[in-house]
């Protein structure tokens, strides 16, 4: 396999001997900051062990875990008899290992909710100044899916999250959809405990068209209201189940 550092540089000149004590963790911010600027691309062959061993100026065991670590990480694919490869990042790459950080930390339900009522608002008010016809779109089929599905409570949660991740991707911060999709699971959760409550489905379908109304008239005052009312109604529910009550006024 040609190695293929991404560009014209020699490939002498994208790898600097490690002299660090954390030698793998040396290796790896080297090959990272090389990803992030584009010097590796995604489908491009890593060097081999040898190879890196050779550039870095350390053992091939210190190269094996850092690729490791890469692998774990998300950045990069090992494939057995073929080499290493630099692999496209993606949201869950980061927003995995944060989710799980949240639920280590004994993340809760109310403080995802509480998280979101500072997040949320300033993300509507950016998807209403800059959301492109793409972002209509994917919003508008969201919107559509959960009025399709009203009464089937897994699949309405799922159009409910796509909504609220297309509204971060359309503030174009890949920041806000990053953070966003790390305290995914917990409003899954935040969903499901809520869903059978009178009158939810068809509150939470206005709640979203509300704010879809606001994006695409670019109305950030009103995207950043209407959020806000969603969130709070959210609350709501949420106390009005920990309560035992079966509506909420």
């Amino acid at each position: 396999m040609a190695e293929n550092p991404g560009n014209d540089h020699s490939i002498e000149q994208l790898y600097r001997t490690v002299t660090s004590e954390r030698l793998s963790e040396a290796v790896v911010k080297q090959l990272e900051a090389l990803i992030v600027a584009e010097r590796l691309n995604a489908g491009d062959a890593i060097p081999s062990e040898r190879r890196l061993s050779e550039l870095f100026g350390v053992s091939r065991s210190v190269i094996r875990e850092a690729m490791r670590t890469l692998e774990r990480a998300g950045l990069v694919a090992i494939k057995p008899g073929r080499g290493a490869f630099v692999v496209q990042p993606s949201a869950e790459t980061v927003s995995r290992p944060l989710s799980f950080l949240v639920r280590m930390r004994r993340g809760t339900v109310r403080d995802c909710v509480e998280f979101r009522r500072f997040l949320e608002p300033a993300i509507v008010r950016l998807a209403a100044q800059r959301r492109s016809a793409d972002d209509i779109a994917a919003l508008r089929r969201a919107l559509e899916g959960m009025d399709a599905v009203a009464h089937d409570p897994e699949e309405f949660i799922e159009y409910d999250l796509g909504f609220h991740s297309a509204l971060a991707e359309a503030t174009s911060n890949p920041v806000f959809l990053l953070v966003l999709d790390s305290t995914i699971s917990l409003m899954q959760e935040t969903r499901q405990r809520t869903m059978h409550i009178s009158g939810a489905f068809e509150r939470d379908r206005r709640e979203h068209h509300a704010i879809f109304e606001r994006i695409v008239a670019s109305d950030p005052d009103g995207a950043e209201q209407s959020m806000i009312d969603h969130l709070a109604s959210v609350v709501r529910q949420i106390e009005s189940v920990d309560a035992g009550a079966d509506a909420v006024k």
